[in-house]
């Protein structure tokens, strides 16, 4: 009986270091098939900023992933690895900071950013179609070329509609290209493009989507 006691506890005892084996095996898998984006958010004095959101774009799977700074500025987001990816930092508004746009971002390293958000100035708009605001248009704002490689990271932004047409950014100075890319009115243009300069605190003027014109079918 004794025997047959320590025969079996010999062999709990291999099931259990097996079983740890695989579990390690399986985490330092999984450690292998995640990689992060770190970083540190501040403003121009280096002072940290907490709460600021952070979206990640992921160029091969266009997999969206979203975090937040804590208190200290800090991020870490997980995601798979991939060729490259984009991510943007959106401030608290209060803070009047303008948002940051990262691109082709290496994907398959960690990789570890200190963001320094510039101050930035309100522009606000609004987009309409027969007189009536648009919801949910995707705005893009873009530094103007030839504005030197500060403001690919630091000239632009990123927000949507709201139910009445109106917009709000928070842009650093200098010439801009607006895109409103609609992909919610089939009878709408899909893309429109408008172009200024900014000096200070701005309301645009109204911008109006087009109408596509419909096909005429001629019938034999």
């Amino acid at each position: 009986m004794n025997k047959r006691m320590r025969h079996l506890k010999r062999l709990l005892l291999a099931i259990t270091v097996l079983s740890c084996a695989n579990s390690d095996a399986a985490l330092s898998q999984e450690q292998e098939e995640t990689t992060k984006l770190q970083g540190k958010i501040v403003n121009s004095e280096g002072r940290p900023i907490g709460g600021a959101r952070i979206v990640v774009h992921d160029d091969d799977s266009r997999t969206v992933i979203n975090g937040r700074s804590d208190g200290d500025g800090d991020f870490e987001i997980k995601h798979e690895p991939c060729t490259s990816l984009t991510f943007d930092v959106f401030p608290p508004e209060k803070t009047g900071l303008a948002t940051a746009h990262y691109a082709q971002v290496a994907g398959d390293i960690t990789k570890h950013f200190i963001v320094q958000l510039h101050k930035g100035f309100r522009v606000t708009g609004r987009v309409l179609a027969e007189g009536q605001g648009l919801r949910g248009l995707e705005i893009t704002a873009l530094g103007h070329e030839g504005e030197g490689h500060s403001a690919t990271i630091h000239g632009g932004g990123d927000t949507h509609t709201k139910y009445n047409g109106e917009f709000t950014l928070i842009l650093t100075p200098g010439k801009k290209i607006l895109q409103i890319k609609n992909e919610m009115y089939s009878n709408l243009s899909p893309v429109y493009q408008h172009e200024f300069t900014i000096t200070g605190d701005v309301r645009l003027r109204d911008m109006t989507l087009p109408l596509v014109p419909e096909k005429n079918e001629r019938k034999d």
